[in-house]
């Protein structure tokens, strides 16, 4: 089920400022082939005493006392920091009569989860802004097509809605996203289509290269990415020697996408060089094993597994049908090309300026160190 929703997790990774976009060997030139509410309280307060929070129980003993009382004399621990909050400040709930209140949840919330939502929160207002600055908007029935159409798409066998729902809340659990995530991403993917659609063209040239990659003749091949010509030799002693390709692959192979499995080419499969694709395009018979090829900075050693042959496919019997899949997936690519240049332009005009001091300073902190705010989240 990981792959239902990978578009919407794309645009909610980005949104979030984490990198889940596959690399591409063009991107890389590696020559690898190529994504909290708080509520009034339902009590007033159990004292009218300021509330105050202290530090971790223990969090004194790991000072050690020193000098010739030590044995006998106990650690005095630093004075608690004192929080003061008014009357009807609000409770997330009473234990044994003591209130704990909502900011100790939500400091401890954004804290931990903080940046990711905030980065969605933002990503979201950049495209409602560049969407405001085109005349553009988004109509709740509009966004509720959205999700029933995302839906029927990821899950063609499924006819019955609420099992779809079901099966949503699920996939939703698992990649820890809400349902109001759900709606906001619903609501960006509209907008962003709606402002990418008035450059998005497809051209003969186009139709002739998508009815190529889709109907044309591929190849199927294993491939193992090694670090230099050295480790590329020493690779083909071994497998001269009789060893089992498929198990040097996930041995010795430097790139994760072909570590193992097969790898599906065509002369105009995206995402990967010319030198890339030729090489393995030129295996013939199943079996066959390529010399190492130097592609970007790494030598490369494809075994071809087998052969997928043109079909027999006139373009004119097809060419409305590709051109229209050609328009989605273009738009895909434009919308979140789109959404990735928003939020960084923001990030290098210093537009997001961070208030709550916690976010502040992870993002700051991010910054410094060439990230977005939230690595490693």
């Amino acid at each position: 089920m990981r792959n239902a929703l990978v578009s919407v997790v794309v645009m909610m990774s980005l949104a979030a400022g984490q990198h889940v976009s596959a690399r591409t060997a063009s991107d890389s030139g590696t020559g690898e082939p190529a994504a909290a509410a708080t509520g009034p309280a339902s009590k007033p307060a159990a004292t009218s005493k300021p509330a105050t929070t202290s530090k971790p129980a223990g969090s004194a003993a790991s000072v050690p006392a020193t000098g010739p009382a030590a044995a006998t004399r106990p650690v005095k621990a630093p004075a608690a920091a004192t929080v003061v909050r008014p009357r009807n400040a609000p409770v997330m709930a009473y234990v044994n009569g003591q209130p704990i209140y909502m900011d100790e949840l939500t400091d401890l919330l954004v804290a931990g989860q903080g940046m990711p939502v905030a980065r969605q929160l933002i990503a979201a207002a950049l495209v409602r802004q560049e969407g405001q600055k085109n005349n553009i908007t988004v109509t709740a029935a509009e966004i509720q097509e959205e999700g029933e159409q995302m839906l029927a798409a990821n899950f063609p066998s499924v006819s019955d809605p609420a099992q779809r729902q079901s099966l949503l809340d699920q996939l939703l659990a698992q990649f820890k996203l809400t349902r109001r995530q759900w709606e906001m991403t619903m609501e960006l993917n509209v907008m962003l289509r709606k402002l990418v659609e008035p450059r998005l063209a497809i051209t003969e040239q186009d139709l002739k290269d998508g009815f190529e990659d889709t109907y044309g003749r591929k190849v199927v091949v294993r491939h193992i990415q090694l670090p230099s010509l050295a480790a590329a030799n020493d690779v083909m002693k071994k497998l001269k020697g009789g060893a089992d390709f498929a198990v040097l692959a996930q041995k010795e192979s430097t790139s994760p996408y072909t570590r193992s499995g097969e790898l599906p080419i065509g002369s105009k499969t995206a995402g990967m060089p010319s030198a890339f694709r030729e090489a393995a395009l030129a295996l013939n018979k199943p079996g066959e094993i390529s010399e190492p090829v130097l592609v970007g900075t790494t030598y490369n050693i494809f075994k071809l597994e087998r052969v997928i042959e043109a079909q027999k496919v006139k373009l004119e019997d097809v060419k409305a049908k590709l051109a229209e899949s050609l328009r989605q997936q273009r738009a895909k690519e434009m919308q979140q090309s789109l959404l990735q240049e928003l939020i960084m332009k923001a990030v290098s005009e210093d537009k997001v300026q961070f208030v709550n001091p916690v976010l502040k300073s992870q993002y700051e902190a991010s910054k410094a160190a060439g990230g977005l705010g939230d690595e490693g989240r």
